[in-house]
């Protein structure tokens, strides 16, 4: 259950190195950001295309409007409260296309009333429908930090040995 909510614990905190091409792009995320904290799931699936996808950290790929729905409604409907945001590394627009690149830091808490805090980073793929912008699919993928191994006794001698 706590792996589901990766998929949508996003929020917007500023964009670094966006071209100017990229702005509309931020404005949909930064909408995503306003349906997240809100848990408003009907405005969240109203900013994909209808067969967008979702494809959350360790989780199966959520994909079309009822898919998302399902994801979203189930996720608040559950009592899932999230504090999130967003750092958009890189906005590029390509004709009708446009992708976002970023990394996030989440706090959520579970209908038990548990905290957990994540990192993640995400790539978003639009797409221009009319004059608006559309999600087509988002990926997620957990951030971890890896521990320095362990200054084990034989790494000590061998630190010891050249320092002597």
């Amino acid at each position: 259950m706590k792996r589901m909510v990766m998929g949508v614990t996003m929020a917007v905190a500023g964009a670094v190195g966006a071209d100017p091409g990229g702005k509309p792009l931020e404005a949909v995320i930064a909408a995503y950001e306003k349906g997240l904290t809100g848990g408003d799931a009907a405005a969240l699936v109203n900013l994909y295309m209808p067969d967008g996808v979702l494809m959350p950290n360790d989780n199966p790929t959520v994909t079309g409007t009822d898919g998302l729905k399902g994801f979203y409604g189930y996720t608040f409907g559950s009592g899932y409260k999230i504090t999130a945001k967003i750092f958009i590394d890189e906005a590029k627009v390509y004709g009708n296309v446009g992708f976002v690149r970023s990394h996030s830091t989440e706090h959520v808490i579970d209908p038990k009333g548990e905290s957990h805090d994540f990192e993640a980073r995400e790539i978003f793929v639009m797409e221009k429908k009319g004059a608006d912008w559309k999600i087509k699919s988002i990926e997620q993928k957990e951030r971890s930090r890896k521990p320095t191994p362990p200054f084990i006794t034989s790494r000590m001698q061998q630190e010891a040995a050249r320092k002597l």
